[in-house]
């Protein structure tokens, strides 16, 4: 993806939204990437503009245990606070 985009173009967040699909009930991951001015539409790529949200936020290394105990805390945060998911996941 970012070898389509133009280099000038191209900021700095990196990220990936993450979400089950409503079919299979698989995990799927979209990357995405943010770009700073205008770019050309392309077949191979869709430009959208991610709505803003309400967000938790938690790090975690590499480790997949870290990974699991970081959405843990994020769960029980909002679980004690009545949050809910209403969309899917960004993981940057």
């Amino acid at each position: 993806m970012l070898d389509a985009l133009p280099a000038d173009s191209i900021g700095s967040l990196r990220g990936v939204l993450w979400h089950r699909c409503a079919g299979s009930g698989s995990i799927d991951g979209e990357p995405l990437v943010e770009v700073k001015d205008t770019v050309p539409s392309r077949r191979f790529y869709e430009l959208k503009q991610l709505p803003p949200v309400t967000v938790a936020c938690a790090y975690s290394g590499l480790d997949e245990d870290e990974d699991e105990q970081a959405y843990g805390a994020i769960r029980r945060w909002m679980q004690v606070r009545g949050y809910r998911l209403a969309g899917a996941k960004r993981e940057i």
